[in-house]
């Protein structure tokens, strides 16, 4: 096994060249107490980087696109908490995806409104389209009579990017108003990404109407929920209150559902069709690709229907899901899509991921649907892998997960790499041969039955060699203009007479 130093040498040259010129890197608490003053002190392309810790602040984010508030630690040791003060973080109007909120536990917020109304106990993004990335956003509450958005608010017009969080706990509502989104809330003509989260165990407390236990879409435009595990959310029952929506709601706007694990989400309902995982009620939602089992719908005297999915506002664009034990049924007011399934998906653990014998691997169809801009799962493995190494071809699997038969990882910090000092790369599973790319971009590369290899990106090979694979060093260039940037890193295994990838990592220099 050799690494190739040269190349090595020029993954920071390639970087370097599309570093932010005379950008700053402000630290936190080095060079600012805390993170608020290093926001107003940062210009567009700073990086504000910040030391594990507990930061108690009620964050407004500055009107100055393009900062990167990135933690050096990750989301698991740096929190910023309101302390129940009000909202954790506000961002401001006009900013675009290269305003980035990377790496940290969001928890605190407690939303009261104004006028009788709030907007995301955790978030807000308003008229904003900034990426909110790898955040644990847990026990944050929407206060208000009428709240929208436990965790997570966007509204008016913007296009955010919500990705690879933890969006956990959180809670909208005081049970006296209407109540939407128990974790997330898209509003407006927002058309926003929530793409590869986990979604769980959010709540709704309302009267009279309560939508989407974790996911509530009432927008004018189009938005994505794709690849999402959206798991334990809860309407609880309340006489007199229409529950719609245990897991999903889509109140109104043309929605896609690609690719998501909806499972044991609970509505409680008034009678009449609920929707314990999904709960559609504008024409022109997509709805494919989707794992949806084990959801309930339940309620007083009057009967109440659509256990796994309900359609009210009459026929669904529906095909290729796999519905299982959704109680009292999987449909209602719709037919089932021409070929969905309806067979337990096995998962192989309580992360969901699917065990080898899932019939859910390498579908048969599910290609048709499958998203060509979210190219990874939930962990980040190509979302065409021939999980069944059988050599006919990459087929998506069914649900968040992509089965993926060898796996890549990374010693050190999750999801981080430090400037200056080396990561040692490990490859598990059946290996043989293998080919360790780099790149700036995310890539999506994967292996169809004719042997070759498509890449949707740029690449630099840094490492090849034979069996047996361990591990694998990398010496991460000592630059400062690479803080806050991503690298993103895959393997090209070949294992018998098949090609496989790896998942891919996406890291940040810090």
């Amino acid at each position: 096994m050799r690494v190739a130093i040269a190349v090595v040498l020029s993954v920071s040259v390639w970087f370097a060249a599309a570093s932010r010129g005379e950008a700053a890197v402000l630290r936190v608490p080095a060079n600012h107490a805390t993170i608020g003053a290093a926001l107003n002190a940062a210009t567009t392309g700073d990086v504000v980087l910040v030391s594990p810790g507990t930061y108690s602040e009620v964050l407004v984010w500055p009107q100055v696109d393009g900062i990167r508030l990135v933690s050096t630690g990750g989301a698991s040791v740096t929190t910023i908490t309101a302390s129940g003060l009000g909202r954790t973080v506000t961002f401001g109007p006009g900013l675009t995806r290269a305003t980035v909120l990377d790496g940290f536990t969001i928890t605190g917020g407690n939303e009261t409104g104004q006028l009788g109304r709030g907007y995301g106990g955790g978030i807000l993004i308003p008229n904003a389209s900034p990426t909110i990335s790898n955040n644990w956003i847990i026990g944050n509450v929407c206060a208000a009579p009428q709240g929208y958005g436990g965790a997570i608010a966007v509204t008016g017009n913007g296009t955010p990017l919500i990705t690879r969080n933890r969006i956990v706990g959180n809670k909208v509502g005081i049970g006296t108003a209407p109540c939407f989104g128990g974790g997330v809330s898209l509003l407006d003509v927002s058309a926003a990404d929530v793409i590869n989260n986990r979604i769980v165990g959010n709540t709704i407390d309302a009267d009279v109407r309560a939508y989407g236990g974790g996911i509530h879409v009432k927008t004018n435009v189009s938005a994505r929920l794709v690849g999402n595990v959206i798991e334990g959310n809860s309407i609880p029952f309340r006489f007199d209150v229409t529950g719609r929506g245990g897991g999903i709601a889509v109140e109104n706007g043309p929605t896609t559902i690609l690719n998501n694990t909806i499972v044991t989400n609970t509505v409680g309902a008034d009678g009449g069709p609920s929707g314990g995982g999904v709960a559609v009620m504008a024409p022109a939602t997509l709805l494919a690709n989707n794992i949806i089992a084990s959801n309930t719908a339940n309620g007083s005297q009057a009967p109440v229907t659509g256990g796994g999915v309900a359609c009210l506002a009459g026929p669904l664009s529906n095909d290729v899901n796999n519905l299982w034990k959704n109680v009292p049924d999987d449909y209602d007011g719709c037919a089932a899509g021409p070929n969905d399934t309806f067979t337990d998906p096995v998962f192989a653990d309580s992360q969901r991921h699917l065990a080898a014998s899932s019939p859910n691997i390498d579908v048969p169809g599910a290609n048709r649907y499958a998203d060509r801009a979210v190219a990874q799962d939930i962990d980040g493995d190509s979302r065409r892998l021939d999980g069944a190494l059988n050599g006919t071809g990459a087929d998506v699997d069914v649900g968040a997960d992509e089965y993926a038969v060898v796996r890549l990882g990374h010693t050190g910090t999750p999801d981080r790499l430090v400037v200056g000092q080396s990561v040692r790369f490990t490859l598990t599973g059946p290996t043989a041969n293998f080919l360790l790319l780099i790149s700036p971009n995310r890539m999506a590369a994967y292996v169809p039955s004719v042997g070759y290899a498509v890449l949707n990106a740029p690449v630099i090979l840094i490492a090849g060699g034979g069996s047996p694979v361990t591990t694998q060093a990398f010496g991460v260039p000592n630059a400062a203009a690479l803080v806050g940037f991503e690298l993103h890193v895959q393997a090209l295994v070949f294992t018998g007479p098949w090609a496989v990838v790896t998942n891919a990592l996406t890291m940040t220099f810090v």
